[in-house]
């Protein structure tokens, strides 16, 4: 017959262990620890410099509330929770009117979606919704092409605009290449001291309107 012998394990052993452990790994990466320095310096660097350059990105979410101006009685509003398949056919119908390319025209030309007025900074252009002293309106906005970059500057002191070193007055409707043009002032302009160098960039409406 074997004899088993049973030992109280009083965890000396198991701590020496992880001693051994910790020291293996400490000395075996210790004198690396100038590369593991400048490793974690290069990464707080590249996340400063794409926070500096990074556009952001914002989430816009939104409720809409549709109302049936036909149901108002007590005894329709029986009939309407009765009936679901007429209820879900009023969503769908309202939702259809709401991605029609007729409600979508006219939020881009009432937004002025085809014109983008851009900010450039060094490296990045941003976009220039509230920096930017001018707004830009046209009046055939769908027969236009897409153009390139055309900057711009703008005078505070003499409120005019010089576009290719031709100065345009504000709040006129102007002949130009682009066809009949308005600059006006800016309502969301929130002045930020320093040079700017801002241009715009003219699109046509159906092409917004696909985009959307």
């Amino acid at each position: 017959m074997k004899k088993i012998q049973v030992t109280k394990d009083t965890g000396i052993e198991t701590t020496e262990i992880e001693e051994n452990i910790f020291r293996q790994i400490l000395f075996r990466y210790l004198p690396y620890w100038p590369l593991f320095l400048t490793l974690m310096l290069l990464g707080a660097a590249t996340a400063y410099c794409y926070l500096k350059i990074a556009v952001p990105v914002y989430e816009i979410s939104a409720s809409i509330l549709i109302k049936d101006e036909k149901k108002g009685s007590d005894e329709s509003k029986i009939m309407e929770s009765l009936d679901l398949l007429g209820a879900k056919k009023i969503v769908e119908n309202e939702i259809e009117v709401i991605h029609s390319r007729t409600i979508l025209t006219e939020v881009v030309k009432n937004l002025h979606l085809y014109v983008a007025i851009f900010e450039k900074d060094r490296f990045v252009s941003r976009p220039a919704y509230i920096t930017s002293p001018i707004v830009v309106e046209l009046q055939q906005s769908d027969s236009i092409n897409r153009t390139r970059r055309v900057p711009f500057i703008f005078s505070l002191t003499t409120q005019t605009l010089i576009v290719e070193n031709k100065k345009y007055p504000l709040n006129q409707w102007i002949n130009s290449e682009w066809g009949m043009i308005r600059f006006s002032n800016n309502p969301l302009y929130r002045p930020v001291p320093g040079i700017h160098d801002f241009y715009f960039i003219l699109k046509n409406t159906k092409e917004v309107v696909d985009n959307l």
